[in-house]
């Protein structure tokens, strides 16, 4: 019987639940993103209709990932204000 060598780096890994809290993005809502912006929750609400800002909307709730809101943000950096 010929032995099988056995090549870790190709296995597949059993998925804990550690293994995807730590790699798993952390989500916030557009009410927790409206408070950290300081703007009405409304307006962060037209922001992700409109596309302005990306999201992920699951049961009528929108969920914003850190690199969503950093993506948004430099985008809209140094723009001036329209009156």
């Amino acid at each position: 019987m010929a032995t099988q060598k056995i090549d870790r780096e190709h296995t597949p890994q059993k998925i804990s639940r550690s293994n995807l809290e730590w790699s798993a993005p952390k989500f916030r809502t557009s009410s927790q993103i409206a408070h950290t912006l300081q703007v009405s929750e409304a307006t962060v609400l037209e922001w992700l209709r409109n596309g302005d800002m990306g999201g992920l909307m699951t049961r009528r709730r929108w969920y914003i990932t850190p690199r969503q809101l950093e993506v948004f943000l430099e985008a809209r950096a140094n723009v001036p204000r329209r009156d």
